[in-house]
């Protein structure tokens, strides 16, 4: 299956697992596993999640921010590699000494993304808006489709709660929701 959001483009193989041991047993590790998450503290379930950790949040002086992104996570990672990593990963420089699983890496700067936010540090808080990606393609529910209305509601009311929300800066929010409005007159 080709990554189409992936620079250089490349592909992922897809084996159909259907109603095998290890689909089921995954579901069932899944679920085992997600209530275990909570007790992670560097745990975070989605950009809201996000929003409320940085609310109180006070930087400090000189503060630098970054991102790292696993390249090539489904491919096999040795346990014991990925554990000592864990344990013992501090700096940026040393995240790729370890196995072969390989990290992009952000410079350390006053803005950075992550989830679907542009996060910038402005004085001692950090500022959020919302990143698109330029490959998102805006498939909405057309208005005039055989869903009920709701659904076209739920959409709309739906994605200005989560621009409100991500968006510290109120021309920001207004920026994204002309867009998002002029999405859905296309």
């Amino acid at each position: 299956m080709p990554k189409v959001h992936k620079q250089p483009l490349n592909l992922r193989p897809m084996v159909s697992c259907v109603n095998s041991f290890p689909a089921i047993f995954s579901k069932w590790l899944d679920n085992k596993m997600k209530r275990l998450l909570h007790l992670v503290p560097s745990y975070i379930k989605d950009s809201t999640d996000l929003l409320k950790e940085l609310q109180n949040l006070n930087i400090p002086p000189g503060a630098k921010l970054f991102t790292a992104d696993a390249i090539a996570m489904h491919t096999n990672i040795n346990t014991e590699t990925g554990i000592n990593a864990i344990e013992n990963i501090l700096y940026k420089s040393i995240l790729n000494q370890f196995g072969t699983l390989r990290w992009n890496i952000d410079n350390l700067s006053r803005s950075t993304t992550f989830l679907d936010l542009q996060l910038t540090i402005k004085g001692n808080k950090i500022k959020t808006k919302t990143l698109q990606k330029p490959m998102k393609l805006y498939l909405y529910i057309p208005p005039l489709s055989a869903h009920p209305l709701g659904c076209f509601k739920s959409l709309i009311t739906g994605e200005l709660l989560r621009y409100w929300k991500q968006n510290s800066d109120p021309k920001d929010f207004i920026e994204i929701t002309l867009l998002f409005i002029q999405r859905l007159l296309d």
